[in-house]
Order: C-alpha cells, then sequence, then structure tokens
C-alpha cells in the first residue's frame, strides 16, 4: 500500500471488506463453539470460582485455600 496514491473508495472498501472479515471469524467461533457443545450457557453452567468450589468426593487436600495480600493489585489488573 506504500506509494499509493489515496483514493477514498479503497479506504471504504477495505472497510468493508475487514468489517466482512471479521463478521466470518464471529460466525465461525460460533459453530465451533456450538459443535464443541459450548453454546451460550455454557461457561454458566461450568464456571468455577476459585477456591471456593468442591466437588463430591474429591480429595482433601492440604491447604484448602491460598491466600495472598497484594493490595488487591492483580484483581486491578484484572480488570483493566
Amino acid at each position: 500500500m506504500h506509494g499509493t496514491v489515496y483514493r477514498p473508495y479503497l479506504c471504504q472498501q477495505f472497510s468493508i471488506a475487514y468489517d466482512l472479515y471479521l463478521d466470518i471469524h464471529r460466525r465461525t467461533d460460533e459453530r465451533v463453539m456450538s459443535l464443541l457443545g459450548r453454546d451460550s450457557k455454557w461457561r454458566m453452567k461450568h464456571v468455577c470460582p476459585a477456591c471456593m468450589y468442591k466437588l463430591e468426593g474429591e480429595d482433601k487436600l492440604i491447604f484448602e485455600m491460598l491466600i495472598t495480600m497484594d493490595g488487591n493489585d492483580l484483581l486491578k489488573r484484572v480488570l483493566r
């Protein structure tokens, strides 16, 4: 694209092509997730709150929970 004279229609064509690419990518992801059985409710059914979720018959761990006092810095990084 270097050395090409700017033409307004090229910008519009690129924008349309990129939008189509993103749409194809999104639809492909949706189909793959659907085929894997990971539809919209899959995440809520399989969520595991860290350290608080216990399964029936699960072996007891030496430490039930590991905690760190970091001034909430990790949470600040996650929320960004």
